[in-house]
C-alpha cells in the first residue's frame, strides 16, 4: 500500500538570513517565531537592529529591577506573614494588579466581531491603556487620561511592514454622550488572515496615527510586542509560588 503523501510548509527564509538576524542581536527563538509567523526577513533584521540598540538603554533599568527583586525577596524571607499574591504577570504593570490595577474597558468592545470586553484578562496593560485612553498611576489609585483609540478610518500595515490595510473604528454613544459600544472592523479573506499582525500592533498604529508615520508606529509596536511576548514566556516558566 502506498504511503500517503505529506506536505510541509516551505520556509520563507534562508539559513543565511536567519544567521544575519541572530548576528544583529535577536535571539534564535525570537527570530524563528517572527519568521515562521510570516514576517519578512528584512523586516525582522531591521527589528533585530532596533532591538539591539534598545537593549543598551535598558541595562541600567534591568539592574535596578534586579536590585528591587532582591530587596523584595529579603523582605519576604524576614516577613513571611504577608501571603497576599500581588497579581504580577507579564500582562500587569510591574507593581502587579493588586497594587496597581490595569485600566478596565467599561463599554462593549468588538474587535472584528470578537467581544474583547468580555475577555479583558487577555489584554496587557499597554493594550488596555490604548483602548481606554486611561493610565493607572503607580500609587494604584490615581487615573490619568492620555492618548487612546478614537473613531476613524486608519491605514495600518500588515506583517510585512509594507502592505497597507484599512481599519475602521466606530463608536456608539448614549444620550449622555458616554460610549456604549465600539466596533473595530477590517476586511480579510481567509487565505490572507496570516498576514494580519497581532492586535497590539494595529491598535498602537491607530492610536499614534497623527504623530507617527505607519512605518514608524509599526516598528515601535513590533519592538514592544516582541518584548511583551517573551516577558510572558519567562513568567510562565517561573516556579509556582515565586
Amino acid at each position: 500500500m502506498a504511503k500517503p503523501e505529506t506536505t510541509e510548509t516551505p520556509l520563507r527564509y534562508t539559513a543565511d538570513q536567519l544567521r544575519e538576524i541572530i548576528r544583529a542581536g535577536m535571539s534564535v527563538s525570537e527570530a524563528r517565531m517572527l519568521l515562521d509567523d510570516g514576517f519578512a526577513p528584512d523586516m525582522v533584521l531591521e527589528l533585530a537592529k532596533e532591538q539591539a540598540a534598545q537593549k543598551q538603554n535598558e541595562i541600567a533599568a534591568a539592574n535596578l529591577a534586579r536590585a528591587t527583586e532582591t530587596a523584595t525577596a529579603v523582605e519576604r524571607a524576614t516577613n513571611p506573614s504577608n501571603k497576599n499574591h500581588p497579581g504580577k504577570s507579564a500582562m500587569s504593570y510591574v507593581e502587579g494588579d493588586v497594587a496597581r490595577p490595569r485600566p478596565r474597558i467599561e463599554y462593549n468592545l468588538f474587535w472584528n466581531g470578537y467581544p474583547q470586553h468580555k475577555f479583558q484578562e487577555e489584554l496587557s496593560w499597554m493594550e488596555l491603556e490604548l483602548f481606554t485612553g486611561k493610565r493607572t498611576e503607580p500609587d494604584g489609585m490615581t487615573t490619568r487620561l492620555h492618548r487612546g483609540l478614537v473613531p476613524g478610518v486608519y491605514d495600518c500595515l500588515e506583517k510585512d511592514g509594507r502592505t497597507g490595510h484599512k481599519v475602521s473604528v466606530k463608536a456608539l454613544k448614549d444620550a449622555n454622550d458616554r460610549i456604549e459600544r465600539v466596533d473595530v472592523t477590517f476586511a480579510v479573506m481567509r487565505e490572507r488572515k496570516d498576514a494580519i499582525p497581532p492586535l497590539f500592533v494595529w491598535l498602537y498604529q491607530m492610536v499614534h496615527a497623527d504623530t507617527m508615520t505607519p512605518r514608524e508606529s509599526w516598528m515601535k509596536a513590533m519592538l514592544d510586542y516582541v518584548h511583551l511576548t517573551f516577558q510572558d514566556e519567562e513568567a510562565k516558566r517561573e516556579p509556582v509560588g515565586v
